[in-house]
């Protein structure tokens, strides 16, 4: 598994403050206020079963979010006609050679967790980091992934990642 999925990795691989305003003397004060989390949770990302997304890790972009956890899923699924149409030209030709030669079947099928154990992101851009996790152990596969015109495009992204015993124990693994 590690050697197939990692062909497909090594292939591409001064605003001006205003004055604050003062509250009237019968407002609540800011204490009393209740704050509420918007953040989505795991639960609201439609994963599959063997997809871990940890809440710390889900972007506040709701896009951003929908993204990694459809690129999770698509993995975990080993659904490589779900997995090109959110890829570039050249990690699309990778995966159909992998398709193409078996390997991609082979390695998906004893991918028993796939886990977001990296994650940053900004508005239209996010780089994260995907814990695989089989019989014989996990490895971090990197990804790059580019919101244009409200799609969503990965390209892998070179990890350097010791393999581990299973996919947690690469939380919070450095992207470069």
């Amino acid at each position: 598994m590690f050697v197939c999925l990692s062909l497909l990795v090594m292939a591409s691989c001064g605003k001006k403050e205003e004055p604050a305003a003062t509250a009237p003397a019968n407002a609540p004060s800011a204490q009393n206020t209740p704050t509420y989390d918007t953040r989505l949770r795991p639960s609201d990302l439609n994963l599959v079963e063997s997809v871990q997304f940890p809440v710390e890790r889900i972007p506040a972009s709701e896009d951003a979010a929908r993204a990694v956890a459809a690129l999770a899923n698509a993995i975990a699924q080993g659904d490589a006609d779900a997995l090109r149409g959110m890829l570039g030209r050249s990690d699309a030709g990778v995966l159909d050679f992998l398709v193409s030669s078996g390997d991609w079947a082979e390695s998906t099928s004893n991918t028993t967790v796939v886990r977001v154990c990296a994650l940053e992101a900004t508005d239209n851009s996010v780089r994260v980091g995907l814990g695989l996790e089989d019989d014989t152990g996990a490895y971090l596969l990197g990804w790059e992934g580019q919101q244009s015109r409200g799609v969503w495009q990965f390209s892998a992204l070179p990890v350097n990642s010791p393999p581990a015993a299973q996919a947690s124990d690469l939380d919070g693994a450095a992207l470069q």
